[in-house]
């Protein structure tokens, strides 16, 4: 009767092991993905600004038009595909931003937002279909040497002004917070 306990007790400590390493598997394998094909450099930073400053990010984004039966987006009243725009990997994209806290003054407040450099980055439409998407930021200035800017998905429109796109949303982690499908 002991050795049954025993042994049932050290079945289920193996699979409490195998569960754990697998979720870190998961993690590494997550944020690996993430970091091949979503990456950014600090150009400038703002001090005293959190993590304002301006940013280079490149990124994969974009799907065939048989993978959404060509009715990704809904404008005008139909349905339409656009190539490299949306979530996916067939188009590479890089974007120059300026990326500023919503509200300065609240150390609570986390979200950021970003404006466009170029007006041609990262095309010359007037709307972008922008899928979440976690970038990787390899610095020795940061805690853990690197950190992510995450982009929820959205669409980026142009401002009236500038003519510059606008992102919204933006926040920064120590680990990423979407996948980059």
């Amino acid at each position: 009767m002991k050795k049954q306990k025993f042994l049932v007790l050290v079945c289920l400590i193996g699979i409490w092991i195998t569960a754990c390493v697998k979720e870190s598997e998961t993690i590494y394998i997550t944020q690996q993905n993430a970091k091949s094909n979503s990456t950014a450099t600090i150009l400038i930073r703002m001090k005293n600004a959190g993590f304002g400053g301006s940013y280079l990010m490149a990124t994969t984004v974009g799907h065939k038009s048989t993978d959404c039966g060509g009715k990704c987006k809904f404008f005008n009243g139909r349905y339409y595909h656009s190539d490299c725009q949306g979530t996916g990997n067939v188009c590479n994209y890089s974007a120059s931003v300026i990326i500023t806290k919503n509200i300065p003054d609240d150390i609570t407040d986390v979200y950021y937002t970003g404006i466009g450099i170029h007006e041609y980055e990262p095309i010359e439409d007037e709307t972008f279909s922008m899928p979440a998407r976690s970038f990787y930021i390899k610095d020795e200035s940061f805690e853990n040497g690197f950190i992510w800017i995450n982009v929820p998905n959205q669409e980026l429109i142009r401002d009236v002004e500038s003519r510059m796109f606008v992102y919204k949303d933006i926040t920064f982690t120590n680990d990423p917070l979407f996948e980059n499908l």
